[in-house]
Parts: structure tokens; C-alpha cells; sequence
């Protein structure tokens, strides 16, 4: 008897201290299985919402400058794609025979008009001296008006000689600057394989791309087309650099290759030169707004469902969200609740109602 209660005690403060080691072996455990997590709250971001496309540079205006007249060229300026200014010289035709006529119409010109000059210079001392005997009645009356009539024929004779002459001048000489092929426009030469001592035609042209004023053409699709009422403004990117732009041109009607439509884009502020066919991303962008937005990485994706989590008395609540635009790393969420503190990361570890632990 006395070994069996003996027994029994032994028993009692056994199952006394198991109960005591499951209850602290549950505490420890339950403060092991909270998640550490990191928590933020929404915040306001500003988004540009808009599309992007790609596009070609293209020249706004392909010049054919052509000779004025035939001939021979006499020297070559230029090579092909050079860069020019407006009013440099492309080629030069042979202008010898053209100077040789203006050399000698000009002389025979001018020496018609000196010899009228010296002829009335004469004329006009005559009258002067006929006109001092008339006044003291040694010359007559018709001497005197033989003499008058005399300067007066010469006069004429030599504001002709002298007009013709100035007439001349120019037209020669404009004549002349024919024989030099200049072009119109600042821009780069295109297609130009002329070379000295080949024969060209009046009808012979040497492309010029202007580049003042480059355009961009690219293509919408259906659902850009429809949106573009909404764009605000229009940046082109080349090679790095950054240009605003607007539109040109719009074909509502849909290519049959491409399937899109057509938009043209006219470069703004441009100060160096584009190549025809340069490759470039426009960016269409609306104007800004503000959203809602979470950190990218406190978004939990659960098949094609997107979850949050916030905090509520050291507990995760998962909530559906609506997701929107994305700016660096934060995301829109809309109709996000603000009051709310949120799990910002770990979500990957959390499931709905896990206990919680905010690192500090």
C-alpha cells in the first residue's frame, strides 16, 4: 500500500512538470512562429501615363538644285553626304567663253559711252563759248541754237550709252554667276557623283535634305489612335537625346501592310544634324496625376489575383487590390485606404490572419 502511493506521487509531479514544459515549450513557439516584416504606409505618387512607340528620322524637305544652263563642269566643291550651309558653292561650270563675251561687250560698252562723254564735254565748251559772243552779239542766233541742239542730241546719246552699259554689266555678270551651282538650303548633299570635265544639262539635279526641320514617322495602333486626344506632349529620343515634338500629320486611314496608322511628328528645337533613317522612341504622355501607391514588393500575386496586406493588432489582413500604373518602385493601387499600416515586405511569407512582427 505505502509503495503504491509512494508511486502515485512520483507519478502526479511527473505529469505536473510536463504540463509546465508543453506550456512554456508553447509560449516559445508561439512568439518563434510570428513573420518579420518591414511596414510602410500609401503614399501619393505623380504619374505621366501615356505609350511609346518607334519611328524613323525623316527629312521635312528633299531639294533638287539643277544648273542654270548646260555645260562643262570646271571644279567640284563638294563630295556626297557633306554638310552645307546656304549659299556654298556645289560645282562650277567652265564660264571661260562667257567671260571672254562679257569681257569684250563690256569694253566696246564702255568705250561707245567714254567717247560720248569726251564728244559732249566738247560740245558743251563749244555752246559755252558761242553762248559768251552771242551775249555780245558776235555769234548768231542760229549758231546758238545749232550749238544747243548739239549738247542736247549728245546728252541723250550718252545717258543711253550709259544705261546700256549698266544693263549689260549686270546681265553679264548675272550671266556669269550661272556657271556657279550653289546650294539654296542649309542641309546635306544626297546622290551627288558629278565630277570635273563631265558635261551636265540644265535638267541635271544634285539632291539637297534640308535639315532644318526633321520629321519622325511612326505608327498607332487602334487603341494609341484613340488615345491621343489625351496626350499632352511628345518627346522623341535619339541616340540618347532627348527633343519635344508634335504632330504632323494623322491618317485615319489603316496601312494595309501594317495593319496601324500612320502618324508624322515635326521635331522641335533641333540644332545638329539628324541622318535620314535614324531610329528614335517617342514617348506620348498625358498629363500628370496623382495616385495611391504601395511599394512594388508589398504585392502578393496569387494565381491571376493580386493581394495586399495590412496590419491590425500584430495580425495580417489580406485584402484584394485593383492595381494601376507603375512608377520606379511603387505601384497604384486604387481605391487604396490610407489609414491603414501595410506590409511592405515579406508578403511572399504571409498568409491571411499569421500573427506579426513590424521591424523596428
Amino acid at each position: 500500500m505505502k509503495y503504491n502511493l509512494k508511486l502515485m506521487g512520483w507519478l502526479v509531479l511527473l505529469t505536473v512538470s510536463l504540463t509546465a514544459c508543453q506550456s512554456d515549450s508553447t509560449d516559445a513557439n508561439s512568439v518563434e512562429n510570428q513573420i518579420v516584416v518591414t511596414s510602410t504606409a500609401a503614399e501619393t505618387t505623380v504619374f505621366t501615363d501615356g505609350f511609346k512607340t518607334i519611328g524613323a528620322v525623316r527629312p521635312a524637305n528633299v531639294l533638287s538644285v539643277t544648273p542654270a544652263l548646260g555645260g562643262t563642269i570646271k571644279e567640284v566643291f563638294v563630295k556626297n553626304g557633306a554638310y552645307v550651309e546656304a549659299g556654298d558653292i556645289l560645282y562650277r561650270l567652265d564660264d571661260s567663253t562667257a567671260k571672254a563675251n562679257y569681257e569684250a561687250t563690256v569694253s566696246s560698252l564702255k568705250t561707245t559711252r567714254d567717247n560720248l562723254s569726251i564728244q559732249l564735254k566738247d560740245a558743251e565748251k563749244q555752246l559755252a563759248d558761242i553762248e559768251a559772243l552771242h551775249a555780245v552779239g558776235a555769234a548768231t542766233d542760229s549758231a546758238r541754237t545749232s550749238a544747243q541742239s548739239q549738247v542736247s542730241s549728245l546728252s541723250k546719246q550718252y545717258d543711253n550709252a550709259a544705261t546700256a552699259y549698266r544693263e549689260q554689266v549686270r546681265i553679264l555678270s548675272a550671266g556669269i554667276t550661272d556657271y556657279t551651282v550653289k546650294s539654296p538650303v542649309e542641309g546635306i548633299v544626297n546622290d551627288f557623283e558629278l565630277n570635273a570635265g563631265e558635261r551636265v544639262s540644265s535638267q541635271t539635279a544634285v539632291q539637297v535634305i534640308q535639315t532644318d526641320g526633321m520629321l519622325i514617322e511612326t505608327a498607332l495602333t487602334f487603341d494609341q489612335l484613340k488615345r491621343l486626344d489625351t496626350i499632352e506632349k511628345s518627346v522623341v529620343t535619339i541616340d540618347g537625346d532627348v527633343y519635344d515634338a508634335d504632330v504632323e500629320t494623322l491618317s485615319f486611314l489603316q496601312n494595309e501592310i501594317t495593319k496601324m496608322y500612320d502618324v508624322t511628328l515635326t521635331l522641335l528645337n533641333v540644332d545638329e544634324m539628324l541622318l535620314d533613317g535614324i531610329a528614335c522612341e517617342i514617348d506620348f504622355l498625358e498629363a500628370p496625376r496623382t495616385a495611391m501607391t504601395l511599394p512594388l514588393s508589398a504585392i502578393k500575386y496569387i494565381g491571376e489575383d493580386q493581394y495586399a496586406f495590412y496590419i491590425e493588432d500584430s495580425t495580417a489582413v489580406r485584402v484584394p487590390v485593383e492595381l494601376g500604373s507603375i512608377a520606379g518602385d511603387r505601384i497604384e493601387v486604387r481605391d487604396l485606404p490610407t489609414d491603414k499600416v501595410w506590409i511592405a515586405r515579406g508578403v511572399d511569407q504571409i498568409q491571411d490572419g499569421m500573427r506579426v512582427q513590424i521591424l523596428e
